[in-house]
Parts: structure tokens; sequence; C-alpha cells
């Protein structure tokens, strides 16, 4: 769950040839501006590609990252949305999980945070393809 883009690389064929796409709603720019990466990964492996983590810089990159920014509302509803793209209904379960242990990291209490998630659920329910 804590992949960057730029530590994404792939065979360009493998990926062209079963028909996996970036979710262009998640992501900076997107309805949901957090869980492109791990999505992308996620329709990777469910489609049989497999996916390996090597521990070699390819990149330097500041250690910053818009997606741990709890203070936002707009991130907290997309962290919801991914859950659920990720896990359907089990979703909701996973964001009750993700809202116990990171709201402290947050100005929300538990149950704003988790409240915030089922938005971000709720609106990604009603704009799904």
């Amino acid at each position: 769950m804590s992949v960057s883009s730029v530590e994404i690389a792939f065979r360009r064929d493998s990926i062209n040839s079963a028909n996996i796409r970036f979710d262009e709603r998640f992501g900076l720019g997107g309805d949901f501006p957090t869980g492109e990466e791990i999505i992308f990964l996620t329709d990777a492996f469910n489609k049989g590609l497999k996916i390996l983590y090597i521990p070699k810089p390819i990149v330097i990159h500041p250690l910053e990252s818009s997606g741990k920014n709890y203070d936002s509302e707009q991130l907290i509803e997309a962290k919801g949305a991914m859950f659920y793209r990720l896990f359907g209904l089990l979703g909701y379960a996973a964001s009750l999980i993700f809202a116990y242990k990171k709201h402290t990291q947050s100005p929300h209490s538990f149950i704003q945070f988790f409240r915030l998630m089922n938005r971000g659920i709720n609106n990604y329910r009603s704009t799904r393809k």
C-alpha cells in the first residue's frame, strides 16, 4: 500500500496485452487523489501478471508524500474510495481498520475519519463506470 509511482517499472507489452490501464479517477488530478499505484498493481496481479519488488534504487525522490496528509478530508475520502475499488464490500471493513489506525495522525476523531472514508466510498459508488 505504500508504493510510489516512481517505483514502478513494467514490460509495456505485458500491460497492453492484459488490457491494464491506470484508473484515471484515482491519483493527483483525479476525482480521488490517491491510490492509483496500488490499484494499477492489483489490477495487474488479478490479471495473472507477475509482480516483483526489487529493492534497488531506480530514481531519487523526496520523502514527502501527498498520500499521507490526513488533514485533508478529500484525501481521507479518496482512501475510502480506493479500498472499495480494491476490495468491493470488504472495503468498508478495510476502511474501518484504516480509520482506527490512522485517525490519530489527523485532526479528526475516529468516527469523523471513518465517516469521511464512507463518504468517499459512496462518491465512488455513485460515479463508477
